[in-house]
C-alpha cells in the first residue's frame, strides 16, 4: 500500500542519515578543535542526505519495497488466469484492482521489478516447478502462491512461513496475496501524515514571518561610516573576497550576522555591542562574518530551512544543524587565527562580549548566519581560540572531502539508478536475469577501469596561498606568485618556487606581485613583471631559479611568455595610465619581445590607447595582452582588449584576436570576439577554441590595417581642444599668483614657536581647543563649554618622533574625522607617497585658519602638486584659471565649509566633491572668486574681499563668503592678520535657510613667536632677574620649635604644662595614622590620607565662647610647609550639634514638594516636551527628578532623608534687605545638587540642550526665612538654589512655584505648578535667554484633567539671572551667645569660603574605653602633592602660644632650621628661585618648593583684609606648556621659631602662552590677627592635571608627588595597623589593573609585574614573623596571588590551617589565583556565595571575597 511504500522511503532516508551522523560525530569527537572545517563538510552531508531523494531504497524487515504497485507484476508476460480453490473466498472489490493491475501489466510488459534478489529467489522457484504434477491440485495452488511470493516480493523463510496469517485472503488473477484489514492502518497513516504536513506548513509559516520581520527591520539599518567602509575593503581583501560586502548598522539586540535574503546578501552589526567601539575587536568580527560569505555558509541557511520543513520532527536533523552551525563558527574562528595569530586574547573578548550582548536577545532569525555561536559553544571555541591548533590546511580539506564524500555516496545513487533502469529493459523469458551482473562481465569491467593510470597532479602544500600557479614544464618545481606562511606564523608576499622532491620553498622576489611568471622551456629561469599590486611600471626580469640571481633588464614587460626556443620572451609593454587590469596586467599596453641574447626590446603591435576626456568622462582604451607563441616560433597571436566608457557610464569592451610575424609584419585580425584560440601544428593557422572554427593567415605588408581599434571621433575632437587649452595655460605663470596669496594659502611658520587658540562655538555650547608647537607636535580636543560634562573627544594628537612617521591617537570615539594609524598609511602615504611630515603639514594648516575651512584656492596654495591648470582665459584686467585635481589627488580634494569642528560638526558642508574648479584673479594677482562645479554643475560659490596687504608686503582677503546654491547653504567669515603676519579666524556665521545660524570665534589666541627684539627683550628680563635673584639671597634662617618626624603609627607623648590644667583643651598625645577612606566607584578602600588622633583628658566643660585652638602644620622633606589646618576648640562642640531640631519644623511645613520616598502620591500622567523630544511620562516614578517634571535634585532632599546625620555647626542670624534670616552652616552625609533642562527617558538616554550640571558636597549654607521659616536659599561651594513665590496649599503647607537656579555654566527660572493641591509639579522654564524651551503639558490626574492649577504669576525673566548678594547681609549676629565659631564665619561675606569650613566635616570627637577624649581629624583636604615627613602643633589659648614638643621632636638648630622671609605688610618679596638639584641635606635650604622646577613661587605680598588677618598673595610663574596645573601655596608666619599663623590656597589655572602668570590665590593666615609675627615660610606644590602639549605628565613628574603615603613606606612599618593599610593602599594602587586582567581576562596584565618589589615584605607577612592581624595575612594572600609567584605556595598552603576563616579563604584564592586546586572546593563554596550588602558587609575585603573567589576558580580551572 503507498503508506507502506512511504514509510519505507522514511525509514530507508532515516537509516543511511543515522549512519552518517554517526560517522560525522565520531570524527566530530576526534578533529574537534584541529578540523572544523572537515567536521562541517560531514554534518554537511548528513543534511544533504535527509533532503536528497533515495534511488533504491534499503530492505527494511517488515515492509515491501517501495514500488509495490510494479511488484505484483510477473517477469514473463502474463497469463490467463488460474483455477482457484472454491474454498478460498474472493472479494470483488479486490479483483476489480487486481484487474486493473493486470491491464497495466498488459500495458507495459517491459516493466519489472528485478533485482539481484529476486533473480537468484527465481532460480529457485523454477527447480521447484519441476514437481508440481506430482501433487495435489490444492497443494499446487498453495504452491503456486508461494511462487509468485517470490517473484513479487522476498521468498520467507521457513519460520516466517509459520508466522504466516491465517485469516482468510483474496488472491487476485496473478496470485498476488492481499489482506483483507487494511482501512485501519490506513487511517493512521492518514492521520501521521495530516499532522506531518501541518507541523511543516507551521514550520514555513512561522519561518516566513520571521524572515519578513527581519527584512522589515533591515529598513532602519544605516550604512557605516567612511573610516570604517575603508577598513571593510582592506579585511575583505585579506579574507580572499572577491567583492567588498555591504555592511550595514542596525541599533537592536542582534549578534553580528550575515543576512542572506532573496535580493541581496549584507552583514548587520548591532550598534550597541561594546565590541564595536573598539577598531580592534569590531576588525575582527567583522573578518569573522566576511569568513561566513567566503564559506558561503549563507547558502547552508537555505538547505535548513528546507530541511526544517520537512523534518521538523527529527531529532537526527537538529542535531545536525547544531552541530552544523557550531562547525561553521570554529571554522571561521580558524580562518581568522590563521590571518591574525597575534590578536587571539582581542578576538576571545570580542567573542565573550558578543554572546554576553544576546544572552536575552530573542531567537536569530531566519537564513542569518553568524551570531557569535551559543553560550553552549562558547567553551570550545574559546579553547580554541587559546591553543590555537587549528590546522591550517582545514580550508582545503573542507572541498576536498564533500568531494570524497560524494564520492562514496555515488555507489548508493547508481545503484538505485541501474536497479530503476533494468525495469524497463527488455527481459525475456529464455534469459536468466542474473547474466546482467554475471562475475565475468564485472571483472572485464574492473579490469578496464584499472588499466587506466590515474593522473597525480602535484599540489601546493597548504601553508602556500598562490594567486597565479605555473609548473615548470618538466613538471620539477611549481612556481607561484601570492603569500607563503611560515611556521611562526609570519607571512611573505612574493615569486615562490616550490620543490615537491626537497619538499622546499624558495622564494625568488619578496614583493607582493599580482601577474603570472613564465618558465623557460628549460624550466631554469623565471620571467615576470617585477612590480607590486596593480600600476604601470612593470620591470620585467629574468631570474635563475637555482642561483636566485635576478636578471634586470631595463625595460618594461608584464604577462611574459617564452618562445620554444627558449631566446625570446613575448610581453605587454608601453604601458598608458592604466585603469584597467586583466589578469594583473594593464590592458593598454603593446606586445613587445625581448632578445635575451641582443638584449634588445622589439615591438610586434602598434602602440595602445588610453585617452580620456576630462568633461564627459568619455574614456577610449586598446591594448594587446595575452601573447601566445607559434610552435615553430615565428608568429605570435595576442588578444587586443579595447573598451569605452561612455559618459552615461555605459561600459562596452571587446575581445579580438590578433596575430602577426615577430619582427611586426602581417598585422591581421584572426577573430572578434574571442579570448582563446590554439595552434596548428604547422603554425600556419589559428583554431577558436569555443567554436572550433580555424582560420588561416595571411602574408602581408601592411603596416597597420583598417581594422586596428582607433579613437572614437567624438573623442578626437575633445583631446584637439584640451591640446588647444594646454597651450593657452602655457602662457599664465602661476608662481607670481602662489607667491602674492601665500599669507593666507600657505603661511610661513618659521618665525612662529607655538600657536594655541579656542575655536568656540554658538549656541552650540562647545569649544574646540587647539595646540601646536613648531617642533612638530598638534593636538585638538572638543570640550563642553562651561564644566566640561560633555567631552566629545579629541580628535587626535599626532607625537612626532626622531622619524617623524608615528601617529598617537587619543579617542576612537571622535567623530566624524577619527583615523587610524593605518588608516592614514594606507589612505594617505602609500597611494599617494605622502610622507607623515607631510601629512603633518597639511592637517595643521588646515587647523590654522581657525576653521576647518578648505576650498580649491586655499587647497592648491598649499598643495600645489595635487592641481593642474587645464585653461586659461585673459578677460580685460581679470584673468580666469580651470584648476583640477591630479589623478592621486582626486580623491583627498574636498570644500569643508561651515562651523565645524575636528570631531563635531553641526551646520557645515562637509567633503564636498568638485571635479573643476574656474578662479578669477585680479590684475594685482589677488584671487577674489572662486567658484566649483562638478559636470556642468555650480555645487559652490566663494567670495574673498576686504584685501589688505601686511608689513611685510603679503595680502590676504579679510573676508570670505561661500554659498552652496544647490542646499542654500551661505557662510560668512572674517579673518584678521595677527602681529606674527598669521592668517586667522575672528568670526563668522553659517547658516541653512530657515534654520538657525551658528556663530564661530576664535578667543585666547597665544602665539610664541620669536624675532630679533623680542629675544633681545628676553635676554634683559633674564638678567635683571639674576640681579633680583642675587639681591634676594636668603640672609634670614629660622629653628622651628616643635618640628618633629611623621611616624604613621607611632605615638608621641607631649611634655606635660604645669601651667595648664588639667580639663582644658590641651592634648596629652598625637598619634599620626593614615586612613582609607572608601571609593564610591571601586567600592573598596579609597584615597590614604593622614588622620590626626589627639588625646584629651576628660573635659568637664567646653562652651563655645573659648578662645582656644589647635594648628596643624604639615612640611616636606625640605622643612617647606605642605598643608596647615586649624582646630578651634569651639568646633568639638559646633561639630556634634544636631540640626535634626531646626531642620524638623523646616521640613513640617514643605511636605508636598520635599516629599520622602514612602510619601503617597497620585497617579499622574504628563507630557514633557522640548526641543528635541516630545515624550509621555507616567507618575510615580521611582526617580525623584522624574516625579518633579524636571531635572532637579537638591541638598534638601537629603536632609528630608535623613535630618539625625546632620549636624549645625554654625548658626547666626542677619538682616536681609529688612527681612530677618536665619544662616545655617551645615555638614552631613555626602549629597548631590543636578539640574538640567531636559528629563532622562525610560531608555536611560537623555537630551539637556539647555545646560545640564552636578556636584557633591558635604557642606551646605542654608537661608531661612525667620519669621515663616521657608527656605530661601541653599548655596553649595559651586551651585545655589533660591527658593521664591512661595504659596500655601493648604493650611500649614507651604510650596515656591519659582526656582531659580545658579551655577558656573548657565542659569534656569524653573517655574512649577500646582495640581489640585496633590502634586507640586515643573510647568516650564522661564529664562528667555536659555534655548531648551521645556514645559510639561496634557496633565491628567488619577484619568481627569486637573481643576485647580496655581501657577506663577512673575514674568519671564529677560536678563541675566543674580546670584544672591551675600554682602546685603547685615546685622550678623551668632544665635547663640558667645559662639566664637559661627562669629567668625560670618566675618566672612561668602561663610563657605572661610578656610576652616572644610575642616569641620573632617572633625570627630568621641569619648575612649578610659574616658578621654578622642579628636580625630582626618585631613581629607590634604592635598596629594607631596609626603608629609614633618609636623608641628601649636596651641593658642587666648593670648598664650604653645608649641606643642615630645621626646621624639628635633632638637639640633641644623636638623630644623629654614630660609624664611621678612613679615612685611604691603611689600612684595622676592622668593629666590631655588636649585634645579635639590639636596635633602641640612646644608641646603630654600624658601618654597615645587614638584616641577618650571613652576614655582616667583613673589609674594602680604596685606591686612578689613579683619586685621594678614593675607599673603603668591604671584605664581609657569614656564612651561602645560595645559592646566593645580598649585596648593601654603604660608606660615612664625616669631621666634614658633608658628603662630597659617594657612593654605589652591589655585587652579591654564598655562596657555609662556610664562605665564596668576595671582587669583589667597591664603589667608589664619590666627594672624591675635599674634603677630617676624618672619614668613612659605612652600608649594604643583602638579599637572591635564595632558601637556607634546608629551605625559606621567613622565615629568614623579609618582611619590601624587600620594600622601607611599605602600612600600606603610608596609615596612613597625606598626600591625599601619602595615594593614599599607597593604589596602597597595591593593588600592593595583585594583585597576588588576580589575582589567582578571575581570576581562586579559593575560597580559601588569599586576604580576608591580608586586616584584613586595615579594619580600608579603612573605614576611605570610610567614607570621610579625603581629599582624587576620585581615592584613588574609589580603597578603591574595596580593600573593595576584603576584603569579609560585614561591609563594608553600606558605598559602600552611595558612589552610589558620584558625581564622578569612585567613583560610584567602589562602584559597591566592592557591587558585596561582594556578593550585588545593582548595577547590573551599573556592566553589566562596564563589556560589551572595555578594554581601554594602550595610552589612564587616569590611572591604569581605565584600571582595566572592568575586577573587570567581576569579581563582576560574585560573584553578583552566
Amino acid at each position: 500500500m503507498w503508506f507502506e511504500s512511504a514509510a519505507h522511503v522514511v525509514l530507508s532516508i532515516l537509516t543511511i542519515a543515522a549512519i552518517l551522523c554517526g560517522v560525522a560525530e565520531l570524527v566530530s569527537r576526534v578533529m574537534r578543535q584541529r578540523w572544523p572545517a572537515i567536521e562541517h563538510a560531514f554534518w554537511l552531508a548528513v543534511l544533504l542526505r535527509l533532503v536528497i531523494p533515495p534511488f533504491m531504497p534499503l530492505a527494511t524487515p517488515g515492509f515491501p519495497f517501495w514500488n509495490d504497485s510494479e511488484s505484483t507484476i510477473s517477469q514473463t508476460t502474463p497469463q490467463a488466469p488460474t483455477a482457484i480453490d472454491p474454498k478460498v473466498s474472493i472479494n470483488d472489490k479486490s479483483t476489480s484492482i487486481d484487474t486493473k493491475i493486470f491491464e497495466e501489466a498488459q500495458r507495459f510488459p517491459k516493466r519489472a521489478d528485478v533485482t539481484a534478489s529476486h533473480n537468484q529467489k527465481g532460480d529457485s522457484t523454477q527447480n521447484s516447478a519441476k514437481t508440481k504434477s506430482s501433487l495435489p491440485e490444492s497443494k499446487k495452488l498453495v504452491e503456486k502462491d508461494q511462487t509468485i511470493l517470490a517473484q513479487g516480493t522476498a521468498a520467507p523463510s521457513l519460520k516466517e512461513a509459520k508466522r504466516l496469517p491465517t485469516k482468510p485472503k483474496t488472491i487476485n488473477t496473478t496470485g498476488t496475496v492481499i489482506p483483507l484489514s487494511v482501512t485501519a492502518s490506513e487511517r493512521i497513516a492518514w492521520i501521521v501524515c495530516f499532522i506531518w504536513v501541518t507541523g511543516s506548513l507551521t514550520v514555513l509559516v512561522k519561518s516566513l514571518r520571521s524572515i519578513w520581520s527581519f527584512s522589515k527591520l533591515l529598513q532602519l539599518t544605516v550604512p557605516v561610516s567612511s573610516d570604517v567602509q575603508a577598513v571593510i575593503s582592506e579585511i575583505a581583501n585579506q579574507i580572499g573576497l572577491k567583492k567588498v560586502p555591504t555592511v550595514r548598522v542596525l541599533t537592536a539586540t542582534i549578534p553580528p550576522l550575515v543576512w542572506s535574503g532573496l535580493r541581496n546578501t549584507m552583514v548587520v552589526l548591532p550598534r550597541d555591542l561594546s565590541a564595536m567601539e573598539e577598531p580592534i575587536t569590531r576588525d575582527l568580527l567583522l573578518a569573522h562574518e566576511f569568513a561566513h560569505l567566503q564559506r558561503r555558509d549563507y547558502l547552508t541557511r537555505w538547505l535548513e530551512l528546507a530541511t526544517a520543513v520537512l523534518w521538523w520532527w527529527c531529532p537526527l536533523f537538529w542535531l545536525a544543524r547544531y552541530r552544523l552551525r557550531a562547525a561553521e563558527e570554529s571554522a571561521c574562528d580558524t580562518r581568522v587565527l590563521q590571518l591574525w595569530p597575534e590578536r587571539a586574547d582581542e578576538y576571545a573578548k570580542a567573542i565573550v562580549e558578543t554572546v554576553a550582548f544576546i544572552a536575552n536577545a530573542q531567537k536569530q532569525p531566519e537564513l542569518a548566519t553568524g551570531g557569535s555561536g551559543s553560550v553552549r559553544q562558547l567553551k570550545s571555541r574559546l579553547k580554541l581560540i587559546e591553543r590555537n591548533r587549528s590546522n591550517v590546511a582545514s580550508g582545503f580539506a573542507s572541498p576536498l572531502l564533500i568531494l570524497l564524500l560524494a564520492i562514496l555516496s555515488c555507489p548508493l545513487l547508481l545503484v538505485g539508478k541501474t536497479a530503476n533502469e533494468s525495469v524497463t529493459a527488455t527481459n525475456p523469458q529464455n534469459v536468466d536475469s542474473a547474466e546482467i551482473f554475471s562475475p565475468q562481465k564485472q571483472q572485464e569491467i574492473q579490469k578496464k577501469r584499472s588499466s587506466k593510470k590515474p593522473s597525480q597532479p602535484v599540489a601546493l602544500p597548504p601553508y602556500c596561498k598562490p594567486f597565479f600557479t605555473v609548473p615548470a614544464p618538466d613538471n620539477s618545481q611549481i612556481a607561484f606568485t601570492g603569500r607563503y606562511i611560515k611556521q611562526d606564523g609570519s607571512r611573505k608576499y612574493g615569486l615562490f618556487c616550490y620543490n615537491p622532491a626537497k619538499k622546499i620553498v624558495k622564494c625568488l622576489i619578496e614583493k607582493g606581485l599580482k601577474t603570472k611568471p613564465a618558465w623557460s622551456p628549460d624550466s631554469q629561469k623565471l620571467a615576470i613583471g617585477n612590480s607590486p599590486g596593480y600600476g604601470n611600471i612593470y620591470p620585467l626580469v629574468v631570474i635563475d631559479v637555482e642561483s636566485g640571481e635576478i636578471d634586470k633588464t631595463g625595460v618594461q614587460g608584464a604577462g611574459a611568455v617564452w618562445s620554444p626556443d627558449g631566446r625570446l620572451i613575448a610581453v605587454s609593454t608601453q604601458f598608458g595610465n592604466a585603469g584597467s587590469w586583466i589578469g594583473g596586467i594593464p590592458a593598454d599596453g603593446r606586445i613587445g619581445i625581448w632578445d635575451t641574447t641582443s638584449r634588445k626590446l622589439k615591438y610586434v603591435s602598434p602602440a595602445g590607447i588610453n585617452q580620456q576626456d576630462r568633461d564627459s568622462e568619455f574614456r577610449f582604451m586598446t591594448g594587446g595582452i595575452f601573447p601566445r607563441w607559434s610552435p615553430n616560433g615565428k608568429w605570435l597571436a595576442w588578444t587586443q582588449r579595447t573598451t569605452e566608457l561612455h559618459p552615461d557610464m555605459k561600459k562596452k569592451s571587446r575581445s579580438e584576436i590578433w596575430a602577426a610575424r615577430i619582427d611586426g609584419s602581417s598585422l591581421q585580425r584572426v577573430f572578434k570576439d574571442s579570448t582563446t584560440v590554439s595552434w596548428s601544428k604547422d603554425s600556419a593557422s589559428l583554431t577558436e577554441t569555443k567554436s572550433g572554427r580555424q582560420v588561416s593567415l595571411k602574408q602581408s605588408e601592411t603596416a597597420v590595417p583598417e581594422d586596428w581599434p582607433t579613437l572614437p571621433s567624438v573623442l578626437k575632437k575633445q583631446l584637439i581642444k584640451h591640446k588647444a587649452a594646454a597651450q593657452r595655460v602655457a602662457q599664465f605663470d602661476s608662481k607670481i599668483v602662489l607667491a602674492a596669496n601665500r599669507l593666507w594659502q600657505n603661511p610661513e611658520l618659521e618665525d612662529i614657536e607655538s600657536i594655541e587658540f579656542t575655536h568656540r562655538m554658538s549656541p552650540i555650547r562647545l569649544d574646540e581647543h587647539f595646540q601646536w608647537k613648531k617642533e612638530g607636535t598638534f593636538r585638538v580636543e572638543v570640550t563642553h563649554r562651561e564644566d566640561g560634562s560633555e567631552h566629545y573627544g579629541v580628535g587626535w594628537s599626532i607625537l612626532k618622533r626622531s622619524d617623524g612617521s608615528t601617529f598617537t591617537f587619543k579617542d576612537s570615539y571622535a567623530y566624524p574625522r577619527y583615523r587610524s594609524t593605518e588608516d592614514i598609511e594606507s589612505a594617505q602615504r602609500k597611494p599617494y607617497q605622502l610622507s607623515a611630515k607631510e601629512l603633518l603639514r597639511r592637517d595643521t594648516l588646515r587647523h590654522l585658519s581657525g576653521t576647518r575651512l578648505n576650498f580649491v584656492a586655499i587647497d592648491w596654495g598649499r598643495n600645489p602638486n595635487d592641481f593642474r591648470i587645464t585653461d586659461y582665459i585673459q578677460k580685460n584686467n581679470t584673468r580666469l584659471i580651470e584648476l583640477r585635481a591630479t589623478p592621486h589627488a582626486s580623491r583627498r580634494v574636498r570644500l569643508n565649509a561651515g562651523a565645524m569642528f575636528e570631531t563635531t560638526s553641526w551646520s557645515y558642508m562637509h567633503d564636498v566633491y568638485s571635479n573643476r574648479t574656474i578662479l578669477t584673479i585680479d590684475d594685482q594677482n589677488r584671487i577674489i572668486r572662486e567658484v566649483a562645479y562638478k559636470g556642468d554643475e555650480v555645487i559652490a560659490e566663494v567670495d574673498l574681499s576686504d584685501w589688505v596687504t601686511s608689513k611685510n608686503g603679503q595680502q590676504a582677503p579679510l573676508r570670505i563668503a561661500i554659498h552652496f546654491p544647490e542646499n542654500n547653504f551661505h557662510v560668512d567669515q572674517k579673518f584678521r592678520i595677527t602681529d606674527a603676519d598669521l592668517w586667522i579666524l575672528t568670526s563668522g556665521t553659517s547658516q541653512f535657510a530657515e534654520k538657525e545660524a551658528q556663530k564661530e570665534e576664535i578667543i585666547d589666541l597665544k602665539i610664541n613667536a620669536s624675532s630679533k627684539a623680542l629675544n633681545e627683550a628676553v635676554k634683559k628680563a633674564q638678567s635683571k632677574l639674576k640681579e633680583m635673584t642675587a639681591s634676594a639671597l636668603p640672609q634670614h634662617k629660622v629653628a622651628l620649635q616643635g618640628l618633629t618626624p611623621l611616624e604613621p603609627g607611632a605615638t608621641h607623648t607631649f611634655h606635660a604644662n604645669p601651667e595648664v590644667g588639667a580639663n582644658q583643651f590641651r592634648p596629652q598625645s598625637i598619634r599620626w595614622m593614615p586612613t582609607n577612606f572608601s571609593s564610591n566607584v571601586t567600592r573598596t578602600w579609597g584615597i590614604t590620607t593622614p588622620t590626626a588622633e589627639l588625646y584629651f583628658p576628660p573635659l568637664k566643660s567646653n562652651p563655645l565662647n573659648i578662645n582656644t585652638n589647635l594648628m596643624l602644620v604639615l612640611y616636606d622633606e625640605h622643612r617647606l610647609p605642605l598643608f596647615a589646618s586649624t582646630v578651634p576648640e569651639a568646633a568639638v562642640t559646633a561639630s556634634s550639634r544636631s540640626a535634626k531640631e531646626t531642620l524638623n519644623p523646616l521640613l513640617k511645613n514643605h511636605q508636598l514638594w520635599l516629599r520622602t520616598k514612602d510619601a503617597p502620591q497620585p497617579n499622574v500622567s504628563f507630557q514633557f516636551e522640548g526641543q528635541d523630544e516630545q515624550s509621555p511620562r507616567q507618575l510615580p516614578h521611582k526617580s525623584l527628578k522624574i516625579n518633579r517634571g524636571i531635572t532637579l535634585l537638591l541638598a534638601l532632599d537629603s536632609i528630608r532623608h535623613a535630618p539625625e546625620r546632620w549636624k549645625m555647626p554654625i548658626a547666626f542670624s542677619a538682616d536681609w534687605n529688612g527681612r530677618p534670616v536665619r544662616v545655617l552652616g551645615l555638614n552631613g552625609p555626602k549629597f548631590s545638587q543636578e539640574v538640567g533642562s531636559g528629563l532622562e527617558k525610560e531608555t536611560g538616554t537623555y537630551s539637556y540642550v539647555g545646560g545640564y550640571s552636578i556636584s557633591s558636597n558635604k557642606d551646605l549654607v542654608l537661608v531661612v526665612d525667620a519669621e515663616t521659616g521657608f527656605p530661601l536659599v541653599e548655596r553649595s561651594e559651586s551651585m545655589e538654589f533660591q527658593f521664591l513665590d512661595y504659596t500655601e496649599v493648604s493650611p500649614g503647607q507651604f510650596a515656591p512655584l519659582r526656582i531659580i537656579c545658579k551655577t558656573r555654566a548657565f542659569d534656569m527660572d524653573l517655574r512649577f505648578q500646582i495640581l489640585d493641591g496633590k502634586l507640586w509639579l515643573f510647568d516650564r522654564e522661564a529664562h528667555l535667554k536659555n534655548i531648551s524651551k521645556v514645559s510639561t503639558s496634557q496633565i491628567l490626574i488619577d484619568g481627569k484633567k486637573p481643576s485647580r492649577v496655581i501657577r506663577s504669576s512673575i514674568p519671564d525673566s529677560k536678563g541675566e539671572l543674580p546670584w544672591v548678594q551675600w554682602d546685603e547681609l547685615k546685622s550678623r549676629q551668632p544665635e547663640q551667645k558667645g559662639d566664637q565659631l559661627s562669629a567668625s564665619f560670618a566675618a566672612f561675606t561668602k561663610p563657605w569660603t572661610h578656610p576652616s569650613w572644610n575642616n569641620l566635616t573632617e572633625i570627630r570627637a568621641e569619648t575612649g574605653a578610659d574616658g578621654r577624649l578622642i579628636l580625630r581629624c582626618s585631613l581629607v583636604s590634604y592635598p596629594r602633592l607631596g609626603i608629609a615627613k614633618y609636623w608641628t602643633l601649636t596651641r593658642f589659648s587666648g593670648e598664650s602660644v604653645e608649641p606643642m614638643t615630645c621626646a621624639e621632636t628635633l632638637e639640633k638648630k641644623s636638623q630644623c632650621e629654614v630660609v624664611v622671609a621678612p613679615f612685611e605688610i604691603n611689600q612684595t618679596t622676592l622668593v629666590p628661585r631655588q636649585s634645579d638639584e635639590i639636596s635633602q641635606t641640612a646644608e641646603k635650604w630654600s624658601l618654597g618648593g615645587s614638584a616641577s622646577q618650571k613652576t614655582r613661587v616667583k613673589s609674594f605680598s602680604i596685606h591686612r583684609d578689613p579683619q586685621q588677618r594678614a593675607v599673603l598673595t603668591p604671584e605664581i610663574l609657569s614656564t612651561s606648556y602645560y595645559k592646566g596645573q593645580l598649585v596648593r601655596v601654603t604660608g606660615v608666619l612664625i616669631r621666634d621659631g614658633i608658628v603662630v599663623a597659617s594657612g593654605s590656597a589652591t589655585d587652579s589655572f591654564r598655562t596657555l602662552s609662556t610664562p605665564e602668570v596668576s595671582k587669583e590665590a589667597r591664603v589667608l593666615l589664619l590666627n594672624s590677627d591675635r599674634q603677630t609675627g617676624n618672619s614668613v615660610l612659605i612652600g608649594h606644590r604643583s602638579v599637572v592635571t591635564s595632558s601637556p602639549v607634546g608629551s605625559t605628565w606621567a613622565q615629568l613628574i614623579d609618582d611619590n608627588y601624587f600620594t600622601s603615603f607611599a605602600p612600600r613606606g606603610l608596609l615596612s612599618s613597625r606598626f600591625a595597623e599601619v602595615r594593614q593599610i599599607g597593604l589596602q593602599s597597595l591593593y588600592m594602587q593595583q585594583s585597576k589593573e588588576i580589575y582589567v586582567q582578571y575581570h576581562r581576562e586579559r593575560r597580559k596584565g601588569r599586576v604580576a609585574e608591580n608586586l616584584i618589589p613586595y615579594r619580600d615584605i608579603l612573605n614576611q607577612i605570610l610567614s607570621g614573623q610579625n603581629d599582624d592581624s587576620p585581615a592584613a595575612i588574609a589580603l597578603a594572600c591574595r596580593m600573593a596571588g595576584f603576584s603569579e609567584n609560585p614561591k609563594f605556595q608553600t606558605a598559602l598552603r600552611a595558612l589552610l590551617k589558620h584558625p581564622s576563616e578569612i585567613v583560610r579563604d584567602s589562602a584559597a584564592i591566592g592557591l587558585g589565583l596561582l594556578g593550585q586546586n588545593d582548595a577547590i572546593e573551599r573556592l566553589r563554596h566562596l564563589a556560589e556565595q551572595p555578594e554581601p550588602l554594602k550595610e552589612t558587609a564587616t569590611d572591604q575585603l569581605q565584600r571582595l571575597t566572592r568575586q577573587h573567589a570567581s576569579w581563582a576558580l576560574k585560573r584553578a580551572d583552566d
